[in-house]
């Protein structure tokens, strides 16, 4: 077995990994008043996925880890997008 079956995750993943939680976790709050500009970072952080990927591909000729996140994060917007439209129209 690999000794460094364990080691700890780099920063960067763990940021990317637990912004969405948090935006969703804090948005679905009534009692939070920065309800909107969160809603916007959500936005934000999923600009900067969309974007990012392109630019380390460029810079390195190949993605890391962390765009698995990219395909995550597309997956549940699209899912919530068609969950609105369907129950608006």
């Amino acid at each position: 077995m690999a000794k460094d079956r364990f080691k700890p995750l780099p920063w960067l993943t763990v940021f990317l990994a637990a912004v969405p939680g948090l935006l969703v976790a804090l948005t679905r709050q009534k009692f939070v008043p920065l309800a909107p500009l969160l809603t916007i970072l959500g936005y934000l952080y999923i600009g900067i996925l969309v974007l990012a990927p392109p630019i380390i591909w460029w810079q390195r000729r190949r993605l890391p880890v962390w765009t698995l996140l990219l395909v995550g994060a597309l997956a549940h917007f699209l899912t919530w997008l068609g969950v609105q439209r369907w129950n608006a129209g």
